[in-house]
């Protein structure tokens, strides 16, 4: 995993949000984060909660905060007091804008769009289910994908939040587009209770270059560079006798 960088500004970043979390038994929500320095949480809550999967590469939160109330069920835009403003309130970094599930948003000539794929399991086991697609509509203009994103899950019921961080995430290109799977587990403690997610909101940043994999650069073994060295020194030396002759 690599290194978290809790920045309050940067560049590549998308967050998605749930709405519809309810714990059960009346429990109080303690808010806090799963990663230190900040407090832990309280309420149960595990990086182990969501996964994000692109073409068989799964990537997990490396951090989460809540449970929370933002206060609001609404996007909104920076400045308006709603839940991209208290996203970005948080120890992480700065968001640009936000869809909701069902809808379609471009940031950084990235278009992103979320749905609803239903729940499976049951129980205990309950997962909630999204697709998150994304095409490049610039043409030849950058960026283009693959493109690197963060992104962040602010899962919702009720008047209760729970977010989640995920970086480094590469968006691949098909060749102007593609999609990922977003899979929630509904259950947390204190209650082990169903949350009865609702819907999702996703906030994006501007996006980072992506490039292939491209193959490391090849490195002489240290007799390789014995036996050139051993080389050039023997043509220098037989140039020097050439000349002396």
């Amino acid at each position: 995993m690599k290194a978290l960088h809790f920045l309050r500004k940067g560049a590549g970043v998308a967050v998605l949000g749930a709405i519809g979390l309810g714990v059960s038994g009346g429990a109080a929500a303690t808010e806090g984060y799963c990663i230190a320095p900040a407090p832990l949480t309280t309420d149960g809550l595990a990086l182990t909660d969501v996964v994000f999967t692109i073409d068989g590469t799964n990537y997990s939160p490396v951090d989460c905060y809540g449970i929370t109330d933002t206060g609001s069920s609404n996007i909104g835009t920076i400045g308006s007091g709603d839940v991209l403003d208290f996203i970005n309130g948080l120890r992480w970094i700065d968001f640009v804008n936000g869809v909701q599930d069902g809808g379609t948003i471009t940031v950084d000539s990235i278009q992103y769009t979320l749905t609803n794929d239903g729940d499976s399991g049951s129980g205990l086991n309950t997962v909630s289910n999204w697709s998150l697609s994304w095409s490049d509509t610039n043409g030849a203009s950058t960026p283009n994908l693959p493109v690197f994103v963060d992104f962040a899950i602010d899962w919702k019921g009720g008047n209760n939040d729970v977010f989640y961080l995920f970086q480094n995430v590469l968006l691949p290109a098909s060749p102007t587009s593609g999609s990922g799977t977003i899979n929630i587990k509904v259950t947390n403690p204190p209650g082990n209770a169903d949350i009865g997610t609702s819907h999702l909101d996703v906030f994006f940043t501007n996006t980072r270059p992506g490039q292939p994999d491209e193959p490391p650069p090849t490195v002489p073994e240290p007799g390789t560079l014995f036996l050139i060295g051993s080389a050039l020194l023997g043509l220098a030396l037989a140039q020097r006798r050439r000349s002396r002759a």
